[in-house]
C-alpha cells in the first residue's frame, strides 16, 4: 500500500541550555513524536510511506490513502486539519487520527466530515463521531522503542509526574501529601517546552522514581502518561475515571492502583501501600508491561487502521 502522511515535524538541537549563539551554529534534529512512530510501523511493515505535509498535493493518484495525524499545534498555534483534502483532484480515501479531542471537540467534530475514515483516540468523546459511517476507537498507544525499563539501581524518587507545564498543577495534592510524608517526588515538564526533544528523557525520568502518578483531564484516559508509565515498567497510581475508557483497557489494582479524585482523602492511603507493600507493586507493574507490549502500541493501532483501509478501499 502507498501512504500519503500529514503530519508536523518540528527541528530543535538535542543539546540543552544552548546560547543564542550557539543555537545559530547547532545542527538541528527532528524531534521524535508518535506520528513518526506511525510513519516508521507503516514502512517496517512494507508500506510505502511520505509525508506531504505542507506540500502542494497534486499526485493523489499515485497514493492509495491520505492519512492526517494530530500532532499538537505548531509554533503559530495552527493544527493543519484538512489543508488538502477538500481539493477537487483527491479521489483516494482520506482518514484521519484525533487524538486531542477532549480539548477540541468542536473542531474534530466540523472536520470529521472531511475524511472517509476517523480514528479518535478519546473513548469519553465517541458521541463528536457517531453519525460518521466509518469512525473507530483508536486508542493513545506507545512505543517501546522510547519507552521501556532502565536499570537505575535504587530509583532517586518515590513518586512521580511528567507532563506539559500548564498541566503540573494537577500534581499539587500529590505534592502536598508528599511534603507531609516526607517522600520524595520529581514532578517536571521535560525538555523544557514544546517542540523541543522529549525523549529518551522522559523514560529516563519515569525509571528514576519508583511509583509514577497521573491525572487525566476531560476524561481522556487512558492518556499517553498512562501507557508510557507502564511502558517503563514502574508501577502507576490513577484516577479512577468511568467516564473514559480507561476501565476498557485496564483494570484496578491489576495493572495500576486506582485513586477516586486527586483531592479524595484516599490518594494518600494508595499512595502508602503503593510504597509499602513493593512486591505487589512490581507484579502489578509487569502485569501492565505485558498488556501494553501485546496491545497497545502504536504497532497494534498501525494495524488497525490498515484493516479498515483494506477492507473498505
Amino acid at each position: 500500500m502507498k501512504l500519503a502522511l500529514s503530519y508536523r515535524i518540528d527541528y530543535y538541537p538535542f543539546t540543552e541550555n544552548l546560547t543564542r549563539a550557539e543555537m545559530r551554529h547547532a545542527t538541528l534534529a527532528p524531534v521524535e513524536s508518535y506520528a513518526r512512530c506511525v510513519h516508521r510501523e507503516l514502512e517496517t511493515l512494507g508500506h510505502t510511506v511520505d509525508n506531504t505535509y505542507g506540500q502542494e498535493f497534486t499526485n493523489a493518484d499515485y497514493y492509495d490513502v491520505y492519512l492526517e495525524l494530530d500532532n499538537g499545534r505548531d509554533g503559530n498555534g495552527e493544527l493543519g486539519f484538512g489543508r488538502h483534502i477538500n481539493r477537487d483532484d483527491i479521489r483516494i480515501p482520506t482518514a484521519v487520527w484525533f487524538i486531542d479531542s477532549h480539548g477540541q471537540p468542536n473542531l474534530h467534530k466540523s472536520l470529521s466530515h472531511m475524511y472517509k475514515h476517523v480514528f479518535f483516540a478519546v473513548w469519553d468523546k465517541r458521541d463528536l463521531f457517531k453519525d460518521h459511517e466509518s469512525a473507530h476507537w483508536c486508542p493513545n498507544a506507545t512505543d517501546p522503542r522510547f519507552f521501556y525499563p532502565v536499570n537505575v539501581g535504587k530509583p532517586t524518587y518515590d513518586f512521580g509526574f511528567f507532563g506539559s507545564k500548564t498541566g503540573l498543577d494537577r500534581a499539587d495534592k500529590m505534592i502536598e501529601i508528599c511534603n507531609r510524608r516526607g517522600w520524595t517526588y520529581d514532578v517536571r515538564q521535560i525538555g523544557g517546552g514544546p517542540f523541543k526533544h522529549k525523549w529518551p528523557r522522559t523514560c529516563e525520568a519515569m525509571n528514576n522514581c519508583k511509583v509514577l502518578w497521573n491525572h487525566g483531564q476531560k476524561h481522556d484516559a487512558p492518556n499517553l502518561r498512562v501507557l508510557e508509565s507502564m511502558a517503563v515498567g514502574r508501577p502507576l497510581i490513577s484516577d479512577l475515571e468511568p467516564r473514559s475508557g480507561m476501565g476498557r483497557l485496564f483494570e484496578p489494582s491489576v495493572h495500576y492502583l486506582a485513586y477516586e479524585s486527586y483531592t479524595h482523602n484516599g490518594l494518600e492511603d494508595v499512595m502508602t501501600m503503593a510504597l509499602e507493600n513493593p512486591g505487589r507493586s512490581f507484579n502489578m507493574a509487569v502485569r501492565a508491561r505485558s498488556a501494553v507490549l501485546a496491545e497497545h502500541l502504536i504497532k497494534n493501532r498501525v494495524e488497525q487502521m490498515l484493516e479498515v483501509f483494506n477492507a473498505r478501499l
